[in-house]
């Protein structure tokens, strides 16, 4: 165990007992515990709280439950052993069930409505509404609107390019849309041609 790691021991009892801690304490900490191992004082520490509540956790409890810890462990992990040199293993071949996996997920796809993005991705339509509501109440109009692409449309198609009739497309309103702009913001370097 590293000096960082008997400090942030000390930090998690200091969450549990709200006590100070200094460079001398985490001096003296890791002098009494420093060989055991970080995880499993750190998880000394949460066992001491929940149960004991009229005192503080001190270097020789986190030491005792440490080790109970690691007890318990080595425990676990013997009956496992155990349990797996009883169990005799299973000397058939693997089958391959990959063909019988893709036919279910098939037939459940199959099943299934299409499915909505709003309803798919978490707080999608929520957002959605939020915005909405905040572009109503301060009347600021949607910068993605478009009435060419508003118009209702009878069937889908792909699109292969920007759509007709653009306003980025019309060279002398893309003229206009900067000098206004451009003015607005007093960075004009001569006067705007007069409209005919």
């Amino acid at each position: 165990m590293t000096h960082g790691d008997t400090a942030r021991i000390l930090a998690k009892a200091a969450a549990f007992d709200q006590r100070t801690i200094g460079e001398s304490d985490v001096l003296a900490w890791h002098e009494a515990i420093g060989d055991l191992d970080a995880a499993d004082s750190l998880a000394a520490v949460a066992r001491f709280y929940a149960t004991v509540v009229d005192r503080r956790i001190m270097p020789g409890d986190v030491r005792v439950l440490a080790g109970e810890i690691q007890r318990e462990r080595r425990r676990v992990s013997r009956l496992a052993i155990e349990a797996a040199e009883e169990s005799p293993v299973d000397p058939r071949p693997l089958q391959d069930r990959g063909p019988e996996i893709r036919g279910f997920v098939g037939r459940v796809r199959s099943v299934l409505p299409e499915g909505d993005p709003d309803k798919l991705r978490y707080g999608t339509a929520y957002w959605r509404r939020e915005v909405a509501i905040h572009r109503e109440r301060d009347e600021t109009p949607n910068p993605l609107f478009d009435p060419v692409m508003a118009a209702p449309v009878a069937d889908w198609e792909a699109s292969t390019g920007r759509p007709v009739r653009c306003w980025w497309q019309d060279e002398a309103a893309r003229e206009r849309h900067s000098v206004e702009e451009l003015a607005k913001a007093g960075r004009l370097r001569h006067a705007p041609p007069e409209a005919s």
